[in-house]
């Protein structure tokens, strides 16, 4: 609301610029001036006064100089002089752009509307937008020459403005229907691809380490730089990639001139700074590149398809720096396609992967990522990689046995500060993700793609394993032994890994090579029963057996009992267990149609689950899941509660009652489960099974809407079942048609699906306007028109009955709920349930 003019006049101007142009006298006086210049600068205005302002300023042909006599203080080492200045240059170019766009969308809006404009009007638009145009003009080229340099601070600064002036000149050609920029436009976004590649280079004086480290100090040093430059490029090689798209084949050949140059002299003239930039562009400028890029070279991509072929061709020697390895690897992966067309390439990518640039690179940083790339790309390029399958398999085979026998250190390095653009460290311990395994899953897959006998892929398959089961073989039993128990969890990790390979259909009609899959499994399973308590250990098995249900199928059966054998201990605990439910869960829906595997396998366990579940949860186990939540944990009585644990959380804890509850859901997931299977007749009936109490519980009291939701749907399926059994006179002996009747139509179809929402949220109900409980109430309106279509008038007059007698309505009230199950579907019903949900809880 200050009128500029009392700053911006002829008194005070003159002073800021000559302090401004001092440059070898007071630098806290200029950053000051340069403060003040920048605040005249960003004043609030109309678009079209604020043109006139910074015009009549004549700031603009003095910051234009800075692109020749460059910016004040990078001269003379002055970084802070340096920001100040960059800062004043983009806050000088952003308002002119800013004030353009606003002058010409205020036209074009209004034209777009029909609203008639002014002669005036539109002369006086003209002018400020060609008063605009040659501002900008005289300013491009010092903000393209302040973006060229590679600081971590100005970088940022000119970036958002180089963003939106791209997406200005977007905006253009496609206003004016052009699909070829013009040339000013071109030389512009040119200029822009250059400058961002010159500031994502590093520095000819680097700290980055070559290979490993000589010292802490030279390792943090180096995390730090990478760090930084990581941090430069995200934004920087997004703009990058903007406007490479807006000129692809100008951005195309600059990049692989670039590479070019940049490759063929390493080592020579050229660094690897060089080097690891152009690779790192080349990534870039792949992203979205579709199959049909690579099918046929055009006059827009044949740079980028040659370059490919170039890249994969070249001499690995040129990777000897890790960071160039890196961005070599990521760029092969991310071109991996054109191999589809040029079959010629296949050994040559290959062996980027394992050869000097992957996984024989002396690094550690280098393998991992490697193995990554090696597995993802050994994927996509499967059948192109059938002929030379054996040749890999054999240029592999002494770098898995070097992992085999290598635990994963507490750090591999930096990841990569290269072509993604992401930096970090590999972490430490062993819940550190070691990418070294993907090696042994790209094997797997390659045995797998073996289009010949059996036999060859058995010979193969036990060439893998042989290190792998011998070092589970020869364990010993010390609990203390960190390096080995992770040795063991790697072994196991890279059976999971290279099983993988070979799916179920192939597995199923091949016997030895079921049986190759499953020589490893009983070393395994000795394994973790010597080490109980190795919680990651017995995760890695777990994944292990998960992977072999999938594989194997009915192969695996025999060994099922022996594998729960082995994860029970005497110090398992509710999270062990937990993990032994979701097992089972897996088990019986992998062999659903399969009657007489699961009569040999959940009858037998059924009942000792149950009896395991209440031992972990406690005789005074809270079933509704209110002391369990987040917000009641802290203050839960049951941290009084005396609980034996031999391992995991303290008991009473925290974590302890978490676990408890995991445990309490993955239960009612596993009776769901059981629930929908041939083998439910005999494990549960009505009132016989020691299980349908705790579905009861869980469906009426339980404060979570998802697992009552889960309850009910499991209580549904056995309520349907009972009926249909009922009805079709085939319940035997097992059921009973009064224990059914009570069951279904009272316990389910009233105290369930009505009663239960009856309650109060104060008084432990659910909230039903809250809006995770509307799956819950979709579920109850299908169940209750379920259970109608299926029982009929029984099921409504029983209904009638309870809700007169228990609940006290009066026979008119409960007519009209009666009716309206008959008559509404799917959102009335659900819609008028609620209604009468809340109605009544006002009572």
């Amino acid at each position: 609301w200050i009128d500029i003019g009392l700053v911006a006049n002829d008194q005070f101007m003159p002073l800021l610029f000559h302090v401004l142009n001092t440059f070898d006298e007071d630098s806290e006086a200029q950053v000051a001036a340069i403060s003040v210049l920048r605040e005249i600068v960003s004043k609030r205005m109309d678009a079209g006064p604020k043109l006139s302002l910074i015009e009549g300023l004549g700031l603009v042909p003095i910051a234009a100089s800075w692109s020749t006599s460059g910016v004040p203080g990078i001269s003379n080492d002055d970084h802070e002089l340096a920001v100040a200045s960059s800062k004043l240059l983009v806050s000088l170019a952003s308002e002119i752009l800013e004030a353009w766009k606003k002058v010409e969308n205020g036209v074009l809006s209004l034209q777009a509307v029909g609203v008639a404009l002014d002669d005036d009007v539109i002369s006086e638009a003209n002018t400020s937008c060609s008063i605009a145009a040659a501002m900008m003009d005289q300013l491009f080229p010092a903000v393209v020459e302040v973006f060229k340099i590679p600081d971590d601070e100005i970088s940022p600064i000119v970036a958002p403005f180089m963003l939106s002036f791209v997406s200005r000149i977007k905006l253009i050609a496609k206003r004016q229907g052009e699909f070829d920029l013009s040339a000013t436009h071109k030389s512009q976004v040119m200029a822009i691809i250059e400058a961002a590649a010159l500031c994502s280079r590093f520095d000819d004086v680097s700290s980055v380490y070559p290979i490993e480290p000589s010292s802490s100090e030279e390792k943090v040093m180096s995390e730090e730089e990478e760090n930084n430059v990581s941090t430069r490029r995200q934004e920087v090689f997004a703009l990058f990639r903007n406007a490479a798209k807006l000129i692809p084949s100008e951005a195309f050949e600059f990049v692989a001139q670039k590479t070019r140059s940049s490759l063929i002299h390493h080592g020579g003239t050229m660094s690897w700074q060089d080097a690891e930039l152009a690779l790192s562009l080349l990534y870039q400028i792949g992203e979205g590149a579709t199959e049909a890029a690579f099918k046929a070279a055009t006059e827009t991509n044949a740079p980028l398809v040659e370059i490919a072929s170039f890249v994969i061709r070249i001499d690995e020697s040129i990777a000897s720096h890790r960071l160039v390895a890196l961005a070599l690897l990521e760029a092969c992966a991310r071109y991996s396609k054109v191999t589809m067309f040029q079959t010629d390439l296949v050994p040559l990518l290959a062996s980027k992967f394992f050869g000097r640039a992957g996984l024989g690179h002396p690094s550690s940083s280098v393998p991992p990522r490697a193995a990554y790339l090696l597995c993802r790309i050994t994927k996509s390029l499967r059948s192109q990689m059938k002929t030379i399958a054996r040749d890999i398999l054999r240029a592999l085979l002494p770098h898995l046995q070097s992992i085999a026998v290598t635990p994963l250190g507490k750090t591999l390095g930096l990841v990569a500060a290269g072509a993604s653009s992401q930096v970090g460290t590999a972490g430490a311990g062993v819940s550190t993700p070691d990418d070294r395994m993907f090696a042994f899953e790209a094997a797997g897959l390659l045995v797998g793609t073996i289009d010949t006998s059996e036999d060859e892929q058995v010979e193969w398959l036990k060439v893998l394993n042989q290190p792998l089961t011998s070092q589970l073989e020869s364990h010993s039993n010390d609990i203390t032994n960190v390096r080995e128990i992770l040795l063991l969890q790697q072994s196991i990790e890279a059976l999971t890994r290279l099983s993988k390979g070979f799916s179920s259909k192939m597995c199923s009609g091949r016997q030895k090579l079921s049986q190759t899959l499953l020589d490893p499994l009983m070393p395994a399973m000795h394994a973790i029963h010597a080490f109980p308590l190795a919680k990651d250990l017995r995760a890695k098995f777990l994944a292990y057996v998960h992977r072999l249900v999938d594989c194997l199928g009915i192969n695996l059966v025999p060994r099922l009992s022996a594998i729960i054998w082995a994860l029970q201990h005497p110090s398992i605990d509710a999270d062990d267990f937990t993990d032994i439910l979701v097992l089972l869960n897996q088990i019986i829906l992998k062999f659903a149609n399969e009657i007489a595997v699961l009569q040999s396998i959940v009858p037998s366990l059924f009942s000792e689950c149950v009896a395991k579940v209440h031992q972990f949860l406690g005789p005074s186990w809270d079933w509704s899941g209110a002391e369990a939540q987040p917000a009641m944990l802290a203050s839960s009585p049951r941290a009084a509660q005396p609980i034996v644990k031999s391992t995991g959380a303290p008991a009473g804890s925290t974590e302890d009652l978490r676990e408890r509850a995991v445990l309490q859901k993955q239960y009612y997931t596993f009776l769901n489960t059981i629930s929908q299977c041939s083998v439910r007749d005999e494990l549960m009936s009505p009132k016989e099974s020691s299980a349908i109490p705790d579905l009861l519980q869980g469906a009426t009291t339980h404060i979570d809407p998802g697992v009552r939701k889960l309850c009910i749907a499991t209580i549904s399926n056995l309520a349907m079942h009972w009926i249909s059994t009922l009805q079709n006179g085939t319940q035997g002996e097992v059921f009973n048609q009064t224990d059914i009747k009570e069951f279904a139509y009272k316990k389910f179809g009233c105290d369930i699906l009505i009663f239960s929402l009856l309650v109060k949220p104060e008084s432990g109900g659910i909230d039903i306007r809250d809006a995770a409980s509307i799956s819950l109430l979709t579920e109850v309106s299908n169940q209750i028109k379920t259970l109608y279509d299926t029982a009929g008038q029984e099921y409504l007059s029983i209904l009638y009955q309870e809700t007169t007698t228990r609940l006290g309505w009066s026979p008119d009230i409960a007519q009209q709920f009666t009716q309206q199950i008959v008559q509404l579907q799917g959102r009335q019903l659900k819609s008028y349930l609620k209604s009468l949900f809340l109605e009544y809880r006002k009572m």
